[in-house]
């Protein structure tokens, strides 16, 4: 049996529970900005922003009351083709994403800027299937799920059984192409594998890559 499920962070699922209301993907000159819109956030319970770019720089949340003055903000440091993230919890009415570039002229960026309802929609069947598959794999063989969006969700979990070893995992990826990161775990043939993952971003699939023994047998 292998399953990759979605749920919140108390196992349920949130359908509205995270937003993206901001992004950019151009890339910024020799000590550029992108300076975002100010958008209202006083409905939401927390912002995140999340940075990968291919040069060192800064990136910033900010606030302001009014929607004019920015009044503070949090913010971290960018390590280039480095992923980054910034979570932040102030309550105010206004917030906008900024990047700040180095010396260096970037040739990549993706950033985004995340918002969290604190009274996010529930539903109680607690889990949701996304992506899943009985298909034995052959010798050396590979499973790869479809690109998901999962931004909305709180964690993600692989649960899978297998007649041989193998290795499963869970990628992650900004934009629905690119690999960032992933999480992963062996598998013990004919032994129940989980995987519990919390990574927050936009999107994220399946993989399973079986050993040198062809499969007879598969769920996940």
């Amino acid at each position: 049996m292998s399953r990759l499920l979605v749920k919140d962070d108390n196992g349920y699922i949130a359908p509205n529970g995270r937003k993206t209301i901001d992004s950019t993907s151009t890339p910024l000159g020799i000590s550029a900005t992108y300076t975002g819109a100010w958008i209202p956030v006083d409905i939401y319970g927390s912002l995140q922003a999340v940075v990968l770019a291919d040069q060192v720089g800064d990136a910033y949340i900010e606030y302001s009351l009014d929607g004019s003055t920015e009044f503070t903000e949090d913010a971290g440091a960018i390590t280039a083709s480095a992923l980054m993230r910034i979570d932040s919890s102030h309550k105010m009415l206004y917030a906008r994403l900024k990047i700040i570039n180095g010396a260096t002229a970037q040739t990549s960026l993706e950033a985004y800027l995340i918002a969290t309802n604190e009274d996010s929609n529930i539903n109680l069947n607690g889990k949701k299937v996304i992506d899943n598959t009985t298909t034995a794999l052959g010798i050396s063989a590979t499973y790869t799920g479809a690109w998901f969006p999962v931004d909305i969700y709180g964690s993600l979990q692989i649960i899978l059984l297998a007649d041989q070893a193998g290795n499963a995992y869970i990628e992650y990826s900004m934009d629905g192409s690119t690999e960032l990161i992933e999480d992963t775990a062996a598998i013990v043939a004919d032994t129940l594998l989980k995987i519990d993952s919390t990574y927050e971003m936009l999107y994220a699939r399946l993989k399973i890559i079986n050993s040198t023994t062809a499969q007879t047998s598969l769920e996940a």
